[in-house]
């Protein structure tokens, strides 16, 4: 029994304050309940006509303010012989179309209901019914899914195949490409049109599976190697559209990522005009190397090792802000800051950084670190091969030969030699016209040279070949870091052979007793530019040199020295 049949059944025992509640609760009319017996209550019948006579001016007003369907309804139900029921019925007229639109855009049995009792005569009345009878199909349709339609299809057999078919098909071509898109690959891409090849996405598809076999070479080749491109090469590949910063994501961290798109330039290292006499009572530590090979990284890593510990004094020189700079490279941390990678060192220079080192007993080492350009280097090949020199490139060689030949300073050697560049052409000589010239060949020239001029002495004390970029071995190979050493050194015999032998033979003519091979890394370097810096070898090398050089004299002892 429903509510209004509850109230019209016990008019006689509600109170008339409780019947006029449900009158304007829209329970019951208060024609319904003349229809059912109000007369035979006088008194309630009094009540009620006077409360809504006293009501009916308020309540007219409150259904023109609210100006909807349901408040026109309410004030003629409650007022059926009001002087403005009637406006109340040709505002329901008025306002029947767009009632009609508002019930179809959230349709349930109930509000198909309400349109025919309140339009028992509309026009939307024979629609109204079909929609009833058939309004499974439509919440169905609200709700989707793939099993909703399943679960209608086989409650209903036989009606709106086709519809279900179709809006199977389409929530599948929709589900399967947002999962390719979200993989974004090209096989992803492919499994979709294999699906569906005439799908809403289908010509995207295509697109894209064109403009990713552009965009996989690229991301394959920086997952064999981080290197392969530099940071300006990847931010033009981003900016023509061949990659996203996302793709690169999928190789870099996301702070590796920033640093690349933040690069603006490598710190620009000033030109350092040979000295014409170095600085005396100081070990002198040569860098030698072909360009790019990581020596001036590596003499900025162990210079910024340095400052960082506090072991390093910079004496006045006249190279003194090229020495400051070096020792700033790597000075913002180690493991996670990311610095910026210098480029090579500017041609025909030769830079005299002096410095002292303090050791765990604050006593100091004055050492002198000599960066050698690539391309003196490159000279020493050239007349090593009976190639003309250039008259700069001369002058320099024989500079260097000056500093050589002095007697009076202890001197120590380092070779840079890249991991796994030992049969890499050498650029600049291809430059000029002689392909086919490896950094073996012109490192077993050095060594040749430096034998035959006497640059090794009994003044040396030490010559270490420093196998730069070391790390890769981990990555080439599998192995673990500490097996590092072991491995650079089998590197070394076996395909820097000839180097390596050409420079025991000159180093044992020469009495040097400390010839080793030194694996060296200065972290983790990414895009040729930037490096998360690992000072963990850097100081390695500043331990050797400690041992290698002699403790600075103090009081008389320095002045009787001197």
């Amino acid at each position: 029994m429903t509510q209004k049949e509850k109230v019209l059944k016990a008019i006689g025992t509600v109170p008339p304050e409780n019947l006029y509640n449900y009158i304007k609760q829209g329970v019951v009319t208060y024609q319904e309940l003349m229809d059912n017996g109000l007369e035979q209550y006088p008194d309630k019948q009094k009540y009620l006509s006077s409360q809504m006579s006293a009501g009916e001016q308020s309540a007219w007003k409150d259904a023109q303010s609210a100006n909807t369907v349901d408040a026109y309804d309410m004030f003629a139900a409650m007022f059926p012989n009001s002087e403005h029921a009637g406006e109340a019925r040709e505002a329901l007229a008025r306002m029947e179309d767009t009632y009609w639109l508002q019930i179809q855009q959230s349709m349930s049995e109930q509000s198909l209901n309400n349109y025919k009792r309140i339009y028992p005569e509309g026009k939307y009345v024979a629609q109204c019914d079909a929609l009833v009878s058939d309004l499974p199909w439509f919440e169905t349709k609200k709700r989707n899914t793939i099993d909703a339609y399943r679960t209608y299809e086989a409650n209903n057999p036989g009606q709106h195949s086709e519809d279900i078919r179709q809006a199977i098909v389409a929530i599948e071509d929709n589900n399967d490409w947002a999962h390719s898109a979200q993989i974004n690959t090209t096989s992803a891409y492919k499994s979709y049109l294999e699906k569906h090849p005439k799908g809403q996405y289908a010509a995207v598809a295509k697109d894209r599976i064109a403009n990713r076999s552009q965009n996989e070479v690229v991301i394959d080749a920086i997952r064999k190697d981080d290197n392969t491109f530099s940071t300006f090469d990847l931010q033009q590949k981003v900016e023509n559209g061949t990659i996203t910063w996302d793709d690169l994501r999928e190789v870099f961290s996301d702070a590796q990522v920033q640093a690349i798109k933040d690069w603006s330039d490598a710190p620009v290292l000033p030109y350092c005009k040979p000295p014409k006499n170095l600085l005396k009572n100081s070990t002198e530590i040569y860098f030698w190397g072909t360009k790019a090979t990581g020596k001036t990284c590596a003499m900025g890593a162990v210079l910024s090792a340095a400052k960082r510990e506090g072991r390093l004094i910079p004496l006045n020189c006249q190279h003194g802000a090229y020495l400051a700079q070096l020792s700033n490279l790597f000075a913002s941390g180690s493991g996670t800051a990311i610095c910026n990678l210098p480029p090579s060192t500017q041609k025909d220079s030769i830079s005299e950084l002096n410095m002292e080192l303090v050791d765990d007993k604050d006593r100091k080492h004055k050492v002198t670190f000599i960066d050698l350009a690539g391309e003196m280097v490159t000279g020493i090949y050239k007349l090593q091969n009976g190639i003309a020199l250039l008259e700069s490139e001369q002058e320099t060689v024989n500079q260097i030969m000056s500093y050589l030949d002095n007697p009076h300073n202890n001197k120590i050697h380092f070779f840079v030699l890249e991991y796994g560049a030992a049969n890499r052409e050498v650029k600049e000589l291809s430059g000029m016209g002689y392909m086919g010239v490896y950094q073996i060949d012109v490192l077993t020239s050095i060594a040749q040279f430096l034998d035959q001029k006497g640059g090794l002495r009994k003044s040396t004390v030490g010559v270490y070949g420093l196998v730069t970029k070391s790390d890769k071995i981990d990555t080439e190979l599998g192995t673990k870091p500490d097996e590092r050493p072991k491995l650079a050194h089998e590197y070394v015999e076996s395909d820097l052979t000839a180097f390596w032998r050409a420079i025991k033979i000159a180093c044992d003519r020469a009495n040097v007793k400390d010839v080793k091979t030194i694996s060296f890394s200065i972290g983790d370097v990414f895009a040729q530019n930037l490096c998360v810096f690992d000072g963990s070898d850097s100081k390695k090398i500043i331990n050797r040199l400690l041992l290698k050089t002699p403790v600075e004299p103090r009081g008389w002892f320095k002045w009787l020295f001197n």
